[in-house]
């Protein structure tokens, strides 16, 4: 960011790239458990056969549970945090934290940028909430899958900016933004 070079990420990159930080479940809402007995048959076949892959233990006379979740469709992100200098922030992120002087002016130019590229329908932005999977209070239904987090991460403060992309017609990737006239407003922590 120090050069004006802002990484923007999507929340399928998070589930499946960043195992360090362990969430797979990134932009996902829980409603609730079911017993295996009461999906469909498809489901639970589908169900049944992970669980046999995964080498999961059967106990025999307990009926399995599986957990519902709603992932939100594909969005570009960018995580910032709250916290003004952490040395758990400066651990995890080293080099890639940085101060940003002007935050509106800096998250505008981003959120043109991003759109003179890919057309944006809604963009959030927000604290993140540490309650779990659950429907956070206080948030507008919709924006609830991309600010729950989960309670071991509190600790970080994380203020998320999120782009939703008007249509997805195949994945979207991360990528670099490249704003170099915002390089002034960086600054290494």
């Amino acid at each position: 960011m120090l050069e004006g070079k802002v990484w923007i990420s999507t929340f399928e990159h998070i589930r499946t790239v960043d195992a360090s930080r362990g969430d797979p479940d990134e932009g996902a809402l829980a409603f609730g458990e079911r017993l295996v007995s009461a999906l469909s048959p498809d489901a639970r076949a589908a169900v049944e056969a992970k669980a046999l892959a995964s080498g999961a233990p059967r106990i025999p006379g307990i009926e399995p549970r599986v957990r519902l979740l709603a992932k939100v469709r594909d969005a570009y992100m960018l995580c910032t945090s709250l916290k003004k200098r952490d040395r758990q922030l400066m651990r995890m992120f080293g080099e890639h934290c940085v101060r940003i002087e002007d935050p509106p002016k800096v998250i505008e130019a981003i959120a043109n940028a991003l759109n003179s590229t890919v057309p944006v329908e809604r963009r959030i932005c927000a604290p993140m909430t540490y309650r779990g999977r659950a429907i956070p209070e206080g948030v507008i239904a919709w924006q609830a899958p991309y600010l729950a987090n989960i309670p071991s991460l509190s600790s970080e403060r994380e203020f998320r900016f999120c782009w939703v992309p008007a249509q997805i017609t195949a994945s979207i990737a991360s990528m670099l933004v490249d704003l170099p006239t915002l390089a002034p407003q960086m600054r290494r922590m």
